[in-house]
């Protein structure tokens, strides 16, 4: 079954039946897409992640599978950022 979708938006729900709330869809779309990602196209999406050298299947349910996998690590790699800068002054110190 090909993926078919008209906006990214659309990919909200089918992650949220994979256990993520929206606020973690939100922040992980957000930093693999920028905060313009709940209008984009199907196309633009495949492009934007293309230019950041990802690769994802066409077809369900692997697209769902790697999808989760991308908006999981990159929300987690955000963490793991923000833990790390915690105390930091403005020289990274």
């Amino acid at each position: 079954m090909a993926v078919l979708f008209d906006t990214a938006k659309q990919i909200e729900p089918l992650l949220a039946e994979r256990g993520l709330t929206k606020a973690a869809v939100k922040r992980g779309m957000n930093i693999l897409f920028g905060g313009d990602w709940e209008g984009i196209s199907q196309e633009e999406l495949f492009q934007r992640l293309a230019v950041k050298q990802y690769s994802v299947s066409h077809d369900l349910p692997a697209f769902a599978d790697e999808m989760e996998g991308l908006v999981r690590g990159a929300v987690a790699m955000d963490q793991i950022r923000r833990t790390l800068n915690y105390g930091m002054d403005d020289r990274g110190r």
